[in-house]
């Protein structure tokens, strides 16, 4: 998922693992609730304003016999529209990985869809 200030020029992109966590002591970025959130408050605290930001949603593919994709879609999509974050773009579900590749500066995104992603994939981190 990404967030972009339309006004200053920039955003974030996040990764998340699974859709949400209650217990706040045990709260890391690896939750969507908590990684989204995130995001925001840092833009926020960096001068954004919410009626300048926009939303794309990518991900969230399930792995055959499991739904957690499509719980994790879910809950960004909600998350969003409590803070009122406009979705501009989705590109997101079904059983096929995405890699994603983003610009800041102009909110561009590059989707590579894939069966597998390969080792080689995640050059410059190998």
């Amino acid at each position: 998922m990404t967030m972009h200030d339309k006004k200053y020029h920039y955003g974030g992109a996040i990764h998340f693992l699974y859709p949400r966590i209650e217990n706040r002591q045990n709260a890391t970025v690896k939750y969507g609730n908590v990684s989204l959130l995130t995001l925001y408050n840092s833009m926020i605290k960096l001068g954004s304003s919410k009626d300048d930001m926009v939303s794309k949603v990518f991900g969230g593919s399930d792995k055959s016999g499991e739904l957690i994709g499509r719980a994790n879609i879910e809950q960004t999509k909600k998350t969003l529209k409590l803070l009122g974050i406009k979705i501009i773009e989705i590109d997101a579900g079904g059983y096929m990985g995405r890699k994603i590749v983003y610009f800041n500066k102009t909110d561009e995104t590059a989707v590579v869809t894939v069966k597998q992603l390969r080792k080689c994939d995640w050059y410059p981190y190998n």
